[in-house]
Protein backbone atom coordinates (compact mmCIF):
# COMPACT_ATOMS: atom_id res chain seq x y z
CA UNK A 1 0.00 0.00 0.00
CA UNK A 2 1.10 3.56 -0.66
CA UNK A 3 -0.43 7.04 -0.60
CA UNK A 4 -1.05 9.37 -3.54
CA UNK A 5 1.14 12.05 -1.93
CA UNK A 6 4.12 9.65 -2.06
CA UNK A 7 3.86 9.42 -5.85
CA UNK A 8 3.06 13.04 -6.76
CA UNK A 9 6.15 14.74 -8.12
CA UNK A 10 7.83 11.51 -9.24
CA UNK A 11 9.75 11.58 -12.51
CA UNK A 12 8.09 10.31 -15.70
CA UNK A 13 10.43 9.09 -18.46
CA UNK A 14 9.57 8.10 -22.02
CA UNK A 15 10.69 4.84 -23.67
CA UNK A 16 14.04 6.41 -24.58
CA UNK A 17 14.75 7.45 -21.01
CA UNK A 18 14.11 11.13 -21.70
CA UNK A 19 12.24 13.16 -19.08
CA UNK A 20 8.59 13.86 -19.90
CA UNK A 21 8.02 15.73 -16.64
CA UNK A 22 6.74 15.11 -13.11
CA UNK A 23 3.56 13.34 -12.02
CA UNK A 24 1.04 15.99 -10.96
CA UNK A 25 -2.23 14.03 -10.70
CA UNK A 26 -3.94 10.71 -11.33
CA UNK A 27 -7.21 10.31 -13.20
CA UNK A 28 -9.89 7.83 -12.15
CA UNK A 29 -12.57 6.85 -14.68
CA UNK A 30 -16.20 6.87 -13.46
CA UNK A 31 -17.21 3.78 -11.46
CA UNK A 32 -13.65 2.37 -11.54
CA UNK A 33 -10.98 1.79 -8.91
CA UNK A 34 -8.05 1.52 -11.37
CA UNK A 35 -6.21 4.63 -12.54
CA UNK A 36 -7.03 5.38 -16.18
CA UNK A 37 -4.56 8.21 -16.85
CA UNK A 38 -1.85 10.31 -15.31
CA UNK A 39 -1.28 14.03 -15.51
CA UNK A 40 2.36 14.95 -16.09
CA UNK A 41 3.59 18.50 -15.64
CA UNK A 42 6.09 19.17 -18.40
CA UNK A 43 8.31 22.26 -18.22
CA UNK A 44 8.03 22.75 -21.98
CA UNK A 45 4.45 21.63 -22.71
CA UNK A 46 2.40 22.31 -19.58
CA UNK A 47 0.21 19.47 -18.30
CA UNK A 48 0.11 16.32 -20.45
CA UNK A 49 -2.54 13.67 -19.84
CA UNK A 50 -1.12 10.23 -20.56
CA UNK A 51 -3.33 7.12 -20.68
CA UNK A 52 -2.33 4.49 -18.13
CA UNK A 53 -1.87 2.03 -21.00
CA UNK A 54 1.32 3.95 -21.93
CA UNK A 55 2.91 3.16 -18.54
CA UNK A 56 5.43 0.31 -18.83
CA UNK A 57 6.67 0.06 -15.25
CA UNK A 58 7.59 1.82 -12.06
CA UNK A 59 11.16 1.82 -10.81
CA UNK A 60 11.39 3.36 -7.37
CA UNK A 61 9.92 6.85 -7.67
CA UNK A 62 10.14 6.89 -11.48
CA UNK A 63 7.44 5.93 -13.97
CA UNK A 64 8.67 4.57 -17.28
CA UNK A 65 6.48 4.88 -20.35
CA UNK A 66 6.39 2.33 -23.15
CA UNK A 67 6.35 4.99 -25.87
CA UNK A 68 8.29 8.08 -26.91
CA UNK A 69 7.18 11.49 -25.72
CA UNK A 70 3.94 12.47 -27.43
CA UNK A 71 3.55 9.13 -29.23
CA UNK A 72 0.83 7.85 -26.89
CA UNK A 73 -2.81 7.84 -27.91
CA UNK A 74 -4.47 10.95 -26.52
CA UNK A 75 -6.48 10.56 -23.34
CA UNK A 76 -10.18 10.98 -24.08
CA UNK A 77 -11.81 12.62 -21.06
CA UNK A 78 -14.92 10.89 -19.74
CA UNK A 79 -17.86 12.60 -18.11
CA UNK A 80 -17.53 12.15 -14.37
CA UNK A 81 -13.86 11.25 -14.25
CA UNK A 82 -12.10 12.24 -11.03
CA UNK A 83 -8.69 13.88 -10.71
CA UNK A 84 -7.49 12.61 -7.34
CA UNK A 85 -5.13 15.44 -6.32
CA UNK A 86 -7.31 18.23 -7.71
CA UNK A 87 -10.79 16.96 -6.87
CA UNK A 88 -10.41 14.73 -3.79
CA UNK A 89 -7.25 15.20 -1.73
CA UNK A 90 -7.55 17.95 0.91
CA UNK A 91 -11.28 18.28 0.19
CA UNK A 92 -14.29 17.59 2.37
CA UNK A 93 -16.48 14.63 1.51
CA UNK A 94 -19.47 12.98 3.12
CA UNK A 95 -18.67 9.87 5.14
CA UNK A 96 -21.90 7.96 4.52
CA UNK A 97 -21.17 5.44 7.30
CA UNK A 98 -20.88 8.13 9.95
CA UNK A 99 -23.20 10.64 8.23
CA UNK A 100 -20.80 13.55 8.56
CA UNK A 101 -18.35 15.67 6.60
CA UNK A 102 -14.71 14.57 6.76
CA UNK A 103 -11.51 15.97 5.27
CA UNK A 104 -9.58 13.70 2.90
CA UNK A 105 -6.06 13.80 4.33
CA UNK A 106 -4.62 11.05 2.14
CA UNK A 107 -5.67 8.64 -0.60
CA UNK A 108 -4.60 5.03 -0.07
CA UNK A 109 -3.55 3.11 -3.16
CA UNK A 110 -2.02 -0.20 -4.15
CA UNK A 111 -0.35 -1.68 -7.21
CA UNK A 112 -1.65 -4.96 -8.59
CA UNK A 113 -0.64 -6.50 -11.89
CA UNK A 114 0.96 -3.24 -13.05
CA UNK A 115 -2.13 -1.13 -12.34
CA UNK A 116 -2.59 1.41 -9.54
CA UNK A 117 -5.84 0.98 -7.62
CA UNK A 118 -7.57 3.34 -5.21
CA UNK A 119 -8.21 1.54 -1.93
CA UNK A 120 -9.84 4.35 0.02
CA UNK A 121 -9.33 7.63 1.78
CA UNK A 122 -7.63 8.42 5.07
CA UNK A 123 -9.43 10.99 7.21
CA UNK A 124 -7.60 10.68 10.54
CA UNK A 125 -4.41 12.07 12.02
CA UNK A 126 -2.35 9.24 10.49
CA UNK A 127 -3.43 10.29 7.00
CA UNK A 128 -2.49 13.88 7.72
CA UNK A 129 1.00 12.86 8.87
CA UNK A 130 1.38 10.61 5.80
CA UNK A 131 0.35 13.58 3.61
CA UNK A 132 3.00 15.73 5.31
CA UNK A 133 5.65 13.06 4.66
CA UNK A 134 5.91 11.98 8.31
CA UNK A 135 4.86 8.31 8.31
CA UNK A 136 7.53 7.48 10.90
CA UNK A 137 5.93 9.88 13.36
CA UNK A 138 2.53 8.27 12.77
CA UNK A 139 4.09 4.86 13.51
CA UNK A 140 5.89 6.17 16.62
CA UNK A 141 2.62 7.62 17.93
CA UNK A 142 0.82 4.35 17.20
CA UNK A 143 -1.83 6.06 15.11
CA UNK A 144 -4.22 3.70 13.34
CA UNK A 145 -5.72 4.14 9.90
CA UNK A 146 -9.28 5.48 9.89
Amino acid sequence: MFYLSERLGCAVLDSGGQSVGRLSDLVLAPDKVAISALAVKSPAQGVLVVPWTAVAQQKGKTLLLSVATGAWAPHVPETGEIWLARDVQDRRVVDAGRAKLVRVNAIAMDERDGVWLVLGIEVGARGLLERLGLPGLADALGLKQE
